[in-house]
């Protein structure tokens, strides 16, 4: 089933989707090429359970590993949930599945993330 152009001009502006290799398709983007990844908008307040399922949607097309999400998720944080991730310990920073769950149970709990803070 083909995909109608509305959605797929959605899909490329949201995802800057990449389009498949061969002829009349253009290239595909090296592994690591900066401009062809999918990135969600930077998150700084808000409901990041749902900001962080789109991060993963977005390491998923990207083919990140866990070592390159670690890296990759502080540099889309902004004012509070930086603060809060620099908050995290050097334990909780080890691997994605930790940093993720900590910022999650911080978000889950936003009236002590910011009590901690001031």
């Amino acid at each position: 089933m083909e995909m109608n152009r509305k959605a797929r001009a959605w899909l490329e502006r949201e995802f800057l989707v990449l389009r498949p290799a061969g002829k009349g398709h253009g290239r595909r983007a090296p592994s690591g090429d900066v401009g062809h990844v999918s990135l969600p908008p930077t998150f700084s307040d808000g409901d990041f359970k749902e900001w962080i399922k789109r991060f993963d949607r977005c390491c998923v097309a990207n083919g990140w590993n866990e070592d390159v999400r670690t890296k990759k998720l502080p540099t889309l944080l902004e004012c509070t949930a930086l603060l809060i991730y620099e908050e995290l310990t050097d334990g909780q920073r080890l691997t994605y599945t930790e940093v993720k769950e900590a910022l999650l149970d911080r978000f889950a709990r936003p009236e002590e993330g910011k009590r901690n803070l001031q």
